[in-house]
């Protein structure tokens, strides 16, 4: 469904800057997504606009995670998906770090 949520209009990243997409209910610090995401596994589409077909950018595929956990790539931006330290708005970590 790529069209399911939609970044609002205007929302710019700076270079290598970050972006935080929180979902679910509740109020955060980052834009907030009207879905959740499953603890027991999901796939997540980043798809382009719909002008351009909606076309698939990026996709992140994981199996069951801890509440609160985190799921991305290290170095950021690179690689394959893997569980990570959760660092809401700040560089990808690797598990234990601090």
């Amino acid at each position: 469904k790529p069209r399911k949520w939609r970044i609002p209009d205007g929302t710019a990243i700076e270079p290598r800057g970050f972006l935080l997409i929180e979902a679910g209910e509740g109020e955060g610090k980052g834009l907030r997504a009207d879905f959740k995401i499953s603890t027991r596994g999901e796939v997540l589409t980043l798809a382009d606009r719909d002008d351009r077909g909606n076309a698939e950018l990026d996709r992140a595929i994981w199996g069951a995670i801890s509440n609160g956990g985190s799921w991305g790539r290290l170095p950021d931006g690179a690689g394959a998906f893997r569980p990570l330290a959760p660092t809401p708005a700040k560089a990808n970590a690797a598990p234990g770090a601090k």
